[in-house]
């Protein structure tokens, strides 16, 4: 199997995006140019050479160095030539064949980073660019497609309230009276918030942990020390590939190994968390989630089941907590796409109709409306089942409300998801007693423009105390934050950490700006990476993106009502929403670069 040809590169000095040297040497040292954005490769050692003095388990002279999606840090999404990287599963080629594969029924989520760069490629709304998106996956037999809003939503909610817990534990310990104001933060275990989960809540300051590349950064190179701090809250793709494998399974009365769920990213370090281990479930899990409907009490609070869906219920509590092998897995989300490479399937594959040149500008382009969450199944298939949620959606149950004309998001927030500001309104509300205006909030830069904080006192916690957030973008500012943590030194309660500098718009996987020249009628033909990022931004908070805070989603109230135990935080929705980490043995010794 070929890789993606995004990853194809042609020589060794290969090109590092977006704006960050590479971390991580396997073959040797790296050497790096100051004054170019190149990475210099050692050559590899020949079969007569001996290993230089010094050197750490250096590969056997002439063979080749292999890493596989665990080995890498995913610093930037950046992969060289000089390295093999296992990928087959996760590219264009695979999600063609899967589509002409009878047995399954392919299914797409799209990212409103990756729909703002095509956006801002082609020269479209956000809203057109979406229908012409799905349309093409339409014509090439996706059996639905999605916007990833409401997995974002219901990601906010968790993480505000996992946020919340956090908080009201710490701050149950006192002031750490060093007379800054500061809450305590502590790194030992504490006692669970009340309504909370099973697992008490951790430590402050709380990191968001949607970032794959930070998340495998920080598993690898800092393990235990660090861990306790990020959150449990899973990403908006490894919510939705939860939902999907569970819910729309069952809903179409089919297995999960059956339903090929593909995300179209801004970065290939979604490639790394679609293969992380935590994100897959079995048939039984997924039967015990849909069956939650069924008998949910009035209240909504717990859950409890009866009958056939029952039995798979009680089938999953017995593989969740009774040591069961783990083999059968079936991944949540089965293959990730970047926008580049979405861009070179349309290439390939241009829509009816329309010119190769122009592509989904060209107004002949095949239109189709985003899926509800839970769409009547394809006439194709053919349900292996008959639970009671299929036979709903069968009859024309209308399970959760089909979306409307609108794009929805959170457009004065940050364009990596807007967790630090939900947050902060949240905490703000809840916490301090404050509701903030809408409107931008008054972000602070401070070492750089990748490294903002974010202050407001509250004085309903106590004389001189303050709530303090922060985003964190790229390693060099993450480098700072960590010595802070490590040394007990971290001002802050909640920090939104991302590997790429710019956060996500400026994704390793999205479309070069040498791409985007002359690419279409109409499309921004970006002279420079930063002209590029801009025009992404601007189509990221198009006008066509309303503002809607996420409890307002009315399919958010509809799934914590039925599936979710009735509220964020739940011990349904961390089943579900939430995941977990671990400390990873690096099987590659990396050498780090020493302007890092």
């Amino acid at each position: 199997m070929e890789f993606s040809s995004t990853i194809r590169v042609a020589d060794l000095n290969d090109y590092i995006a977006p704006s960050q040297d590479c971390v991580v040497a396997l073959n040797g040292k790296l050497k790096t140019v100051e004054t170019s954005e190149e990475v210099q490769l050692q050559p590899r050692v020949r079969a007569a050479a001996a290993a230089p003095p010094g050197s750490l388990n250096a590969p056997a002279p002439g063979d080749p160095v292999k890493m596989s999606l665990h080995d890498c840090l995913a610093c930037s999404g950046c992969i060289t030539s000089a390295e093999t990287v296992l990928l087959q599963q996760q590219s264009g080629d695979e999600f063609l064949a899967k589509l002409s594969d009878p047995r399954l029924a392919v299914v797409v989520t799209v990212s409103p980073q990756s729909r703002a760069a095509l956006a801002a490629y082609f020269g479209l709304s956000p809203a057109a660019t979406l229908a012409r998106l799905a349309g093409w996956l339409r014509g090439l037999g996706a059996a639905a497609v999605w916007d990833l809003t409401t997995a974002r939503d219901l990601v906010l909610l968790e993480e505000a309230a996992e946020f919340m817990d956090r908080f009201r534990a710490s701050a149950s310990g006192g002031s750490n009276g060093n007379g800054a104001g500061e809450l305590r933060r502590s790194t030992q275990a504490v006692a669970p918030a009340p309504g909370g989960g099973d697992a008490p809540p951790g430590p402050l300051p709380m990191m968001a942990s949607s970032c794959p590349g930070w998340v495998c950064y920080a598993e690898k190179t800092h393990g235990a020390k660090v861990i306790p701090y990020m959150s449990t809250t899973r990403s908006p793709q490894g919510a939705m590939g939860g939902l999907v494998k569970s819910l729309v399974a069952a809903a179409w009365g089919i297995s999960p190994d059956t339903l090929y769920h593909v995300t179209v990213m801004p970065c290939y370090d979604k490639k790394l968390e679609a293969s992380r281990d935590e994100l897959t479930t079995s048939t039984a899990e997924a039967a015990a989630v849909a069956a939650g409907q069924q008998g949910a009490a009035a209240g909504g609070s717990d859950m409890e089941v009866d009958g056939e869906d029952g039995a798979a219920a009680a089938g999953a509590v017995a593989v969740a907590g009774g040591g069961a092998s783990t083999s059968g897995r079936i991944a949540e989300v089965d293959c990730c796409l970047t926008t580049g490479e979405v861009l070179q399937l349309l290439q390939q594959r241009p829509p009816p109709g329309c010119s190769a040149q122009a592509l989904l500008a060209d107004p002949s382009a095949p239109c189709a409306a985003p899926d509800a969450l839970l769409p009547p199944p394809p006439a194709s298939l053919a349900p292996s089942s008959s639970s009671s949620l299929a036979s709903a959606v069968a009859a024309g149950g209308v399970l959760l409300p089909p979306p409307d004309d609108r794009l929805y998001g959170l457009r004065d927030a940050s364009s990596s998801g807007g967790y630090a500001d939900y947050v902060f309104r949240a905490a703000a509300r809840e916490l301090a007693g404050a509701e903030l205006p809408p409107g931008p909030l008054p972000w602070r830069a401070l070492r750089n423009a990748d490294f903002q904080e974010l202050t407001l006192e509250a004085p309903a916690l106590g004389p001189g105390q303050v709530l303090r957030f922060a985003r964190v973008y790229g390693f060099r500012n993450i480098q700072t934050l960590l010595r802070q943590v490590k040394m007990g030194r971290c001002a802050y309660q909640y920090v939104e950490v991302m590997a790429c500098p710019g956060g996500c718009l400026n994704g390793g996987g999205q479309p070069k700006p040498r791409a985007a020249v002359g690419a279409a009628p109409g499309a921004v033909g970006a002279a420079s990476p930063q002209q590029l990022l801009e025009a992404v931004e601007a189509a990221y908070a198009h006008e066509d993106v309303a503002t809607r805070a996420p409890a307002d989603n009315p399919a958010v109230a509809l799934l914590y009502g039925r599936w979710l135990g009735g509220r964020p935080g739940s011990a349904a929705a961390r089943r579900l929403l939430h995941t977990s980490y671990r400390e990873r043995e690096k099987t590659v010794n990396t050498a780090m670069v020493a302007n890092w």
